[in-house]
């Protein structure tokens, strides 16, 4: 099995999609850098609404500070590239995908938890595929490379739904 078929996504990513993205890489930069930024808050904002379970908390503690560190690699990037962020956009595919989201506390947070390792997986393999189509670019397919590692790591955190007491 590849490592890709072990992500737990029932779709790939569309064929072309690496190469739209290095068409348009400055682009994908500063979308890149507001994604990071976001998950990072998403993480601390339910330390905010669960700062009662400890487990949840320090989970949640580690993903923010790899989240933030994240963003902050890419924003070096950005600034090498002489870009500069700008203002958030909705994501459409996060907001379709929170709209599944029970409203109930404990089903709230445990689907909050599992739209977050879907996105994080769909995030771990565009990665892949972005650093297998960086081979001009050495120093972005390390990036990337090291990025999809990351992003496995975090896509597990829906295996971890026992941390919600």
């Amino acid at each position: 099995m590849s490592e890709l078929e072990q992500l737990p996504l029932l779709s790939a990513t569309p064929e072309g999609w690496a190469e739209l993205v290095c068409a348009n890489f400055d682009a994908f930069l500063l979308d890149h850098a507001c994604c990071e930024r976001k998950a990072a808050a998403s993480a601390l904002s339910l330390i905010a609404r669960h700062a009662d379970q400890p487990l949840l908390v320090e989970t949640m503690v580690t993903l923010a500070r790899e989240e933030l560190e994240h963003f902050g690699q890419v924003h070096r990037l950005l600034l090498k590239r002489g870009l500069r962020l700008g203002p958030d956009d909705k994501d459409v595919y996060v907001n379709q995908l929170l709209t599944a989201v029970r409203t109930q506390p404990n089903e709230r947070l445990l689907d909050r938890i599992l739209v977050s390792s879907l996105i994080e997986a769909r995030s771990c393999e565009r990665f892949y595929l972005l650093s297998r189509k960086l081979d001009h670019e050495p120093e972005l397919q390390a990036f990337y490379r090291g990025l999809y590692k990351s992003e496995a790591g975090h896509y597990m955190l829906g295996d971890s739904v026992d941390i919600i007491s």
